[in-house]
């Protein structure tokens, strides 16, 4: 009986070991894969380094872009200071000339009739000026339209790649 007994003690040993065996195998193999997935997890990261990179020269790029708006803002505010300050003072002179003699009580007078005619055509290059600089304001403003447009677009995509 002891024979039988200790047959089965053998057994039992056996069987324990090959069950170690199997259990070292299937650590063998997690660890492969915890190996593998730390490899594509340092890959990920090196990704995320690279689009924080793509990010931040975004962020400078919008920086440089808000800079120049800013540029362009303070040269709009100072053409529209000088169209308002043009217009008040064309409004002034046909005030001016309204109340001044007519053309045929300056015909008499020759420099006064020089000075009427040349206030005349100074009146009517300043009034084409300002048809210029109002188209040019025209102009800027669509371009602001534009650039508005595509700051929009970009700031767009980058909260859209952030969110990824």
């Amino acid at each position: 009986m002891s024979d039988l007994i200790l047959q089965q003690i053998l057994t039992e040993l056996k069987e324990i070991k090959v069950e170690q065996v199997n259990t070292t195998q299937r650590f063998d193999r997690l660890e492969n894969r915890f190996d593998a997935l730390e490899v594509r997890f340092d890959g990920l990261e090196v990704r995320f380094d690279g689009l924080e990179a793509r990010f931040d020269g975004l962020e400078a790029r919008f920086d440089g872009l808000e800079a120049r708006f800013d540029g362009l803002e303070t040269r709009f505010d100072g053409l529209e200071k000088r169209v308002d300050s043009n217009s008040k003072d064309i409004a002034d002179i046909k005030v001016i000339m309204a109340t001044l003699a007519t053309k045929e009580d300056v015909k008499e007078i020759p420099f006064i009739r020089q000075a009427v005619l040349e206030i005349n055509e100074r009146l009517k290059n300043n009034e084409t000026g300002i048809g210029s600089h109002t188209e040019s304001l025209i102009d800027h403003e669509h371009q602001f339209n534009i650039v508005n447009k595509r700051i929009f677009a970009l700031e767009s995509d980058v909260d859209r790649l952030k969110n990824r």
